[in-house]
Order: C-alpha cells, then sequence, then structure tokens
C-alpha cells in the first residue's frame, strides 16, 4: 500500500482577490482521487483595492512579508497569484520575484522554500509545451492586456490575437448591451442587457449560446453598446 503523503501549500495572493482560495483547492482535491496525496492551504494577502500601476507596485512590496507568514507555516511551496503584479514590474521580473521570495523564507526557516509567480508558471509552461503563436482571453482591461501579451512576446511566443473581459464604467450606465456575434451577423449570445454600474467589470463566456447548447467554433464578434459609446472585439473560442 502507498504511502499518503501531505503537502502544504502557501498562497500569496491580493486582499481582493476571491478565487484564488476556491479555484486553486479544487483542482488539488481533484488530484487527491486519482494519488495518494492530500493538501492543506494557507494564505496570506497583500492589501490591493484597485488594479493601478501604483497599487501593483505597492502590493508587490508587500510580498515579502507574506512569504515570511507563510515560512512559519513550514509550507511545502509557495504559489505567488497575482499575474499583472509581477508582469507590471518589467520583463523577467518574475524570476526576481521567485528568487527574492525564496530568499525571505531561507532567513525565516535556515532552508529554502520553493516559490512559483503565476507569471513564472505562465511563461514556463508556454515553453515546456512548445507554443510558438497562441491567442489569449483576459479578465483585465485593455492596457493590463497589452501588457501582458508583451510580457509573453519578450520570450519568443507571438500573441496573435487577445481579447480583454474587463471594462472600466466611470458612472452608472443605465442601458448597456453586450452580445456576441457570429461572422455573419447573427446573435449568439446576450450578456449584459440592462443597467451597469460604476467601477471595473469582468465579463466571461462560457462558450454556450442563447439557446444553451455549445456555440460553434470559430472568431466571434463581441459589441459592448453603452452611455454613447460602442466598443468592438473579437473573440476566438477554440474546439
Amino acid at each position: 500500500m502507498t504511502a499518503t503523503r501531505t503537502y502544504r501549500i502557501g498562497q500569496i495572493v491580493p486582499s481582493s482577490n476571491t478565487t484564488m482560495e476556491t479555484e486553486i483547492p479544487a483542482m488539488l482535491r481533484a488530484r487527491e482521487s486519482i494519488e495518494p496525496e492530500r493538501f492543506t492551504f494557507h494564505s496570506s494577502r497583500m492589501r490591493m483595492k484597485k488594479v493601478t500601476k501604483e497599487e501593483l507596485a505597492a502590493m508587490d512590496a508587500d510580498s515579502d512579508r507574506c512569504a515570511a507568514e507563510l515560512a512559519d507555516a513550514r509550507v511545502d511551496v509557495i504559489g505567488y497569484a497575482c499575474l499583472v503584479a509581477i508582469m507590471s514590474m518589467g520583463q523577467g521580473y518574475h524570476r526576481a520575484s521567485q528568487g527574492r521570495l525564496q530568499e525571505v523564507t531561507q532567513r525565516e526557516t535556515g532552508g529554502c522554500i520553493p516559490v512559483v509567480t503565476s507569471a513564472g508558471a505562465l511563461v514556463d509552461s508556454l515553453q515546456a509545451l512548445g507554443a510558438k503563436r497562441i491567442a489569449m482571453i483576459a479578465p483585465y482591461v485593455e492596457s493590463l492586456t497589452c501588457t501582458v501579451a508583451d510580457y509573453i512576446e519578450a520570450y519568443g511566443i507571438e500573441v496573435v490575437d487577445s481579447l480583454s473581459l474587463s471594462v472600466d464604467v466611470p458612472e452608472a450606465v443605465r442601458s448597456v448591451n453586450l452580445a456576441l456575434f457570429d461572422l455573419a451577423g447573427r446573435k449568439v449570445r446576450v450578456l449584459v442587457d440592462g443597467h451597469l454600474s460604476a467601477g471595473r467589470h469582468v465579463f466571461r463566456w462560457d462558450g454556450t449560446a442563447q439557446s444553451g447548447g455549445r456555440a460553434a467554433p470559430g472568431i466571434y464578434v463581441v459589441r459592448l453598446a453603452g452611455g454613447g459609446r460602442t466598443i468592438i472585439r473579437r473573440a476566438t473560442l477554440l474546439p
């Protein structure tokens, strides 16, 4: 009988993030069903309210404290879960961040705890796959999506298309319509139809059509209309 191994997973997350502490455990719980492994999860938060360059830099500076706190829990590995916080600091910064945080853990524990950033994991995974040309959908405003694309392309991987699923709304808009159309102009899905409050909004499409069935793979036109403005983007649905 194979002995069960337990791993302690440390996560450094932005204070406004509400997904990583549910998604990562769900992924590793699935692994528990096929491997003799068990996982516990331990988080430390960096303060961030708005995704701006200034707040991202201030939040990243706080990651050293988070690494020290997680070192107290003697975790087996630390994941830094904020892609744009790393990428907005400049090309190759994931290596500097991972090295610095590992030094913090060594100072705190006398041993080095491995650290992986989401930016580093993305670049390493694309290189391991041998990817040369990719299309990208990101839950960011367009400027941050461009930051991500530039970071990836610095490693010789061409971003041939991208879609930003977030938009800043400076004030409430009474009537907003967000819809997807195929290239023949047929409406495939309505994602928003009505009031949109002020603030940053992230829009997601799970690939289903308005009828509830799966939409056909291909290129779609995304149209956001409201407040006297219309924004049009392209999206590619893969098989």
